[in-house]
């Protein structure tokens, strides 16, 4: 008789928390999306019960050339909206800096794509808790030629208190 009650318990046990872990599952896995375009940038937005997501695109580039007779030519790079690291001698690298704010908590990852993604330093994956910073994007010209990509920076922004709690777990 006590085998049987335990083996019911066993097995309950076992189906709750598989129903437990596909409605958690669907909480945070099901997404509403969609494309918007702010100024000239591409931002996509997805949202589910725990957060709001948006993916933002900037295009990069830079072009790397061998310096000769110590001639640098000189070039200014300041769009606002795209990270052109300008003409820079071989073995030269320049860094650029982006601000990035949240009035609450966030995760933001950057990642790179592109022929310029061999080439460029940046952190991976920075927390911001109502606070603004500074992240540093370099880029090495260690080779000649002319190289282009896309930037992209996701920021995960929780929707309630069990949200900010696992936003570093996940």
């Amino acid at each position: 008789m006590k085998k049987i009650n335990i083996a019911i318990v066993i097995v309950a046990t076992l189906v709750l928390a598989l129903i437990m872990i596909v409605s958690v599952s669907f909480l945070l896995l099901y997404h509403n999306f969609e494309i918007k375009k702010v100024d000239k940038r591409t931002m996509e937005v997805s949202e589910n019960f725990m957060f709001r997501e948006e993916l933002w695109y900037y295009p990069m580039k830079s072009e790397v050339i061998e310096v000769e007779n110590d001639t640098i030519p000189v070039g200014v790079a300041g769009q606002k909206y795209e990270l052109n690291f300008g003409v820079i001698p071989r073995k030269s690298s320049i860094t650029k800096t982006i601000d990035m704010g949240s009035d609450g908590m966030a995760r933001v990852e950057l990642r790179s794509e592109g022929d310029i993604t061999p080439y460029m330093k940046m952190p991976e994956k920075i927390y911001l808790k109502s606070e603004k910073r500074s992240i540093k994007i370099t880029f090495n010209g260690t080779e000649t030629g002319n190289f282009t990509g896309t930037l992209m920076i996701r920021n995960t922004i929780p929707k309630n208190f069990l949200a900010e709690k696992i936003i570093g777990i996940i």
